[in-house]
């Protein structure tokens, strides 16, 4: 039997959820269930893979199951970027070590699945945006960076532009960023919106999307399985584990998973005055030229309910790995360190949330 050690809990609401305003009336497993297959967790892999299958065989009978609501846990809480080209964050200007036309391919195809779900599920066009994004550079070493990275890019044949400081600053309406190279392939999320959007249409096609079931435990039964919740059972002829570093709740890769905590914050809705002295575009994205650097984005009223402009930061200095020692001599980011990243682009007053915790 495979028995969850924990259940994620999180102390804080999650910013891009709680901006779209109330969440829609729960829906959660009140009795004993059948199922084809059935998914544990529905963020955005669970939620995608329930799509995709139901797109394959749309006779299926699919429940996915949550132990929050939806786009409460990790869907809520990421810098919503799906990032096409080389990104890796072990380098030193994202190249990649690899095949990375072959990472690019697979990136793009993935991007062309979100975006075939936004039109077939009818999901708000404004929570998938095909806007790029521009690698910010606020020193020479990240200008130096960038230029690394355009002459990867351009090795490989992809598109790419340069931006001065004065480019950066006709977008960001800062005068922070030194330099920056912006990429036209990026999909920028409104991550709540578009997961709630995923959940929402899939529901109208006939999948059972069971939010506040948390899964205590799943086990044989026959050819089949048994998964028990509180609310009831669920006999189900396959199992999709989609619950990300909670895998190891269940035993399943025990010591093989490695935890990350980003930090992140989002300055609260910015006043017509605000808006006026910010300037620059309503809405952007700004990924560091550093790898383990500050992304910085801007939203306006049509990526979330509330009705104006927000600007969300992501810090993720080389402290922020869960396994202590990964990056010596460096400390994880804190409130103190956030608050300069803030007060030098914006001005803002901000909130931090906690990372996750198991209950």
């Amino acid at each position: 039997m495979y028995r969850a050690a924990c259940t994620p809990h999180f102390d804080t609401p999650a910013a891009w959820a709680e901006i779209l305003g109330p969440y829609p009336a729960v829906q959660s497993l009140e009795a004993d269930a059948t199922a084809d297959v059935t998914v544990i967790g529905a963020g955005f892999a669970g939620l995608s893979a329930a799509w995709r299958l139901h797109q394959l065989d749309p006779t299926l009978d699919i429940i996915v199951l949550d132990a929050q609501r939806i786009a409460e846990g990790s869907a809520g809480r990421n810098s919503g970027f799906m990032i096409d080209l080389p990104h890796d964050l072990a380098s030193d200007d994202y190249a990649g070590s690899g095949d990375d036309r072959a990472l690019t391919a697979l990136n793009r195809g993935a991007i062309r699945f979100a975006r075939d779900a936004v039109e077939a599920l009818e999901i708000d066009a404004a929570y998938a945006d095909p806007a790029g994004k521009v690698n910010g550079a606020a020193s020479a070493a990240g200008d130096a960076h960038n230029q690394s990275y355009a002459r990867h890019l351009a090795g490989l044949g992809e598109a790419f532009e340069m931006l001065d400081a004065r480019a950066m600053r006709e977008l960001t309406g800062s005068a922070y960023y030194t330099s920056g190279l912006y990429t036209p392939g990026t999909m920028i999320l409104q991550p709540a919106g578009y997961v709630r959007g995923l959940a929402a249409g899939l529901r109208r096609n006939g999948v059972r999307v069971l939010e506040r079931t948390p899964v205590r435990a799943f086990d044989r039964a026959g050819d089949g399985w048994q998964i028990t919740t509180p609310g009831g059972r669920i006999s189900t002829n396959r199992i999709i584990l989609a619950n990300n570093g909670h895998l190891e709740s269940f035993g399943v890769a025990k010591g093989r998973l490695m935890q990350l905590f980003l930090y992140a914050s989002m300055t609260p809705e910015l006043s017509a005055d605000q808006i006026k002295a910010l300037g620059g575009a309503p809405r952007w994205g700004v990924t560091p030229a550093d790898p383990m650097g500050t992304t910085m984005r801007r939203i306006d009223t049509a990526q979330g309910a509330t009705g104006s402009s927000r600007a969300p930061v992501r810090r993720c200095d080389r402290g922020c790995a869960r396994r202590r020692g990964m990056w010596p001599g460096r400390r994880p980011p804190n409130k103190e360190s956030l608050t300069r990243v803030f007060r030098s682009l914006l001005g803002c007053r901000w909130h931090m949330p906690g990372p996750a915790t198991c209950a």
